[in-house]
């Protein structure tokens, strides 16, 4: 016995009614525009701009996730996990591209999402390249133009916040001031061009050897501290040690010469009440000590 299949007609919505869709979705559209343009010209912080943007966008299109940042590297901004159908547009302002907004989900995006994620982000772009530029500019201040660590200005700022924490929370931390050895001497004799490569190369040893919770700063001259949260002084005297013996075992290549460093270093661990002048004073003693014993060696305080 055959079964007779009678096609599907298929009945769509009274165009009138499709019309009237259109208009009301072309308002909240041009509503949530309006929005963003007042709500982005609020503030010149990256999270802050991206908090806004994502929360008024998501009244328009429904996705589970957002990121930013330059494709193949760390993204500077997530919001929600990575799922599977997926999105990216790349940013541009003429010659610059400071990266790409992805958004996804658990299922496609449709033609008319996607135009609207366009208009969008058609107002996101001038914000965020301002706040980009607010930012580079606020790292440019807190960098040393030499070897591209923190500066003295980032350590005072970061120091009194830090210690401000380890005394409200009971957390360890402990700061290392590292001065490198006769430093004067390599200036003298290869010229100041070769105290800058190795103070460079020095600057970039210690940030290999220490994590990224950890912080390097510049000092001043010859001089740099690491500040190595949430770490006692055992295992801190294990990593100062380590460094120690990296600098002075592998010479610092410039004009095709081997030019040898060495470092001393002062050790202190925080202790409950001090203040940031307190421990940059006593690590500062642990160093005096380390160069009066005879250099090329890590003290700490007593």
């Amino acid at each position: 016995m055959s079964t007779a299949i009678t096609a599907k007609k298929i009945i769509g919505l009274p165009q009138s009614v499709q019309l009237q869709q259109q208009l009301r979705h072309s308002e909240r559209l041009d509503e949530a525009c309006a929005l963003l343009t007042r709500e982005l010209q609020r503030s010149l912080d990256l999270q802050e701009i991206l908090d806004a943007y994502v929360r008024i966008s998501a009244s328009l299109v429904n996705f589970l996730s957002l990121s930013f940042g330059r494709e193949n590297e760390a993204p500077l901004y997530v919001h929600g996990e990575l799922s599977r159908y997926r999105v990216a547009y790349a940013l541009e302002f003429g010659n610059d591209n400071p990266g790409e907004v992805v958004f996804s989900r658990e299922r496609p995006f449709d033609e008319e999402e996607l135009k609207s994620l366009e208009q969008t982000l058609s107002c996101l772009g001038y914000p965020l390249r301002n706040a980009m530029i607010y930012q580079a500019a606020i790292q440019a201040a807190r960098q040393d133009a030499l070897t591209g660590v923190g500066n003295r200005a980032a350590l005072n700022q970061t120091l009194a916040t830090e210690t401000a924490l380890a005394s409200r929370y009971g957390a360890d931390m402990t700061m290392l001031i590292v001065d490198v050895d006769h430093f004067k001497y390599i200036n003298d004799s290869f010229g100041h061009a070769t105290g800058d490569v190795v103070l460079k190369e020095i600057a970039s040893r210690l940030t290999a050897m220490t994590r990224k919770t950890d912080d390097v700063f510049r000092y001043g001259g010859e001089e740099f501290v690491l500040l190595l949260r949430n770490t006692g002084e055992t295992s801190a005297t294990i990593l100062a040690e380590r460094i120690r013996r990296a600098i002075e075992c592998a010479p610092v290549r410039c004009n095709e010469r081997n030019i040898t460093a060495t470092i001393s270093i002062g050790l202190a661990g925080f202790r409950p009440g001090m203040n940031a002048e307190q421990l940059l004073e006593t690590a500062d003693s642990a160093l005096y000590r380390a160069k009066k014993e005879g250099r090329n060696r890590v003290c700490s305080a007593a």
